[in-house]
């Protein structure tokens, strides 16, 4: 067993989950395959789209039991569903989820769950009213070799800086017009928010932004303090900036820019995805162990995972630095 699956509890699960998949793009698709190839014990009952044939197609490929394009009649019809995923573009998430969380099943919904702090915290509200657990699919916090490597550095003593650059060339993502023109202009949150959800998650929450440098739109620098006042991050943001972020401790670093590469004084090691995860999408399968057992055990989600409530602070972390 690697030092990730001890460290973030992703042991195989024991109890089933009966799932309701909402959506049947890319992502539904990548669910469904890691459910229905490595979840032996979790049946895949129903799919929902706006598109019976988009839903037959994702049913039959994946054996789902049965199709749907109302999201109502699926759980309606369907009761026994206690785990669902959604799946969907951008801007329907936050209004299904809110359709959704009266019926008090677990969620993993692909982020954003909302396009801004004040309305992700109307869903905070609500799951706690009707007791909903959701977890947010934050996927690069089940990396692999992220994970490796940030253990790496607590054994000597912890991380004491963090460069992050972030490429969105959004002028480009404009020209294809594949969406509609507000949700660029919230980029930030519908996609960079895996970044600086990161920095949260190995780091711990920001507690002072001493300095911020917009020299056009979304082309920014800042700087940010976190918990204890001894770790510090950089943040490089623009259409040029190579993605990818660093670590830096004592007599240690690791260069992300690569994903896998882990440097120390005088070596250098690789810390690499296991087959698995290359075979389906980095992060996907530990993020599914993680919220299935959730299911199976009825217990809540917490970190490593990201819930409702701690979505939120990370969406507001990039309306602190992004301006939004």
């Amino acid at each position: 067993m690697r030092l990730f699956d001890f460290a973030l509890n992703t042991r195989q699960q024991t109890s089933a989950a009966t799932i309701g998949m909402i959506g049947a793009g890319k992502m539904a698709n990548v669910h469904s395959k890691v459910l229905k190839d490595l979840f032996k014990n979790v049946t895949l009952k129903a799919v929902t789209s706006r598109s019976i044939n988009s839903a037959r197609a994702l049913q039959a490929k994946y054996n789902y039991r049965h199709a749907y394009t109302d999201v109502n009649s699926m759980l309606d019809e369907n009761p026994d569903i206690n785990a669902i995923i959604l799946a969907v573009s951008h801007e329907q998430s936050f209004q299904i989820l809110k359709q959704i969380i009266p019926y008090k099943k677990y969620v993993l919904a692909e982020k954003p769950a909302a396009f801004s702090s004040t309305d992700n915290m109307e869903l905070v509200k609500m799951a706690k009213e009707f007791s909903t657990e959701i977890m947010v699919a934050v996927n690069r916090r089940f990396y692999e070799n992220y994970t490796d490597a940030y253990f790496e550095h607590l054994r000597r003593g912890g991380i004491k800086f963090m460069n992050v650059e972030i490429n969105e060339p959004i002028w480009n993502y404009r020209g294809r017009r594949q969406f509609n023109n507000w949700l660029y202009a919230k980029w930030p949150v519908a996609n960079s928010i895996h970044f600086v959800d990161l920095i949260r998650f190995y780091l711990g929450d920001v507690t002072n932004i001493p300095f911020v440098h917009t020299s056009e739109p979304l082309n920014i620098k800042a700087y940010l303090q976190h918990t204890g006042g001894d770790s510090f991050v950089n943040v490089i943001y623009n259409s040029s900036a190579p993605s990818g972020f660093r670590f830096y401790g004592n007599g240690v670093s690791a260069d992300f820019a690569g994903f896998n590469k882990v440097y120390y004084p005088s070596t250098t090691a690789e810390f690499n995805h296991s087959e698995q995860e290359n075979e389906y999408k980095p992060g996907i399968v530990g993020q599914m162990k993680y919220f299935v057992n959730a299911v199976s055990e009825g217990s809540k989600i917490s970190y490593p995972a990201s819930g409702i409530e701690d979505h939120t602070k990370s969406i507001q972390l990039v309306e602190q630095v992004f301006g939004l």
